[in-house]
């Protein structure tokens, strides 16, 4: 398991991701962690450190296709 407490994602310029939400596998329970939106093509959020290997994305609210370029999780 690594700390991490920051994610950032580019969601592409078509922004047709208006709403989310990241949760992580916590002793075998998904948890929320946070719900992001509206829809910019780059969302950036600090959260509290977490100790985790496995997330999900959930797409919420989308126009058309949902696109991903780049989803990172880092500790800052």
């Amino acid at each position: 398991k690594e700390t991490l407490n920051y994610f950032s994602m580019h969601a592409g310029y078509k922004k047709s991701i208006r709403k989310y939400k990241i949760e992580l596998l916590l002793n075998n329970k998904w948890v929320h962690l946070f719900t992001g939106g509206p829809d910019t093509f780059q969302e950036k959020h600090p959260f509290k450190e977490v100790k985790s290997q496995i997330f999900r994305l959930q797409v919420l609210e989308k126009k058309g296709i949902p696109e991903i370029v780049e989803l990172t999780f880092v500790k800052y």
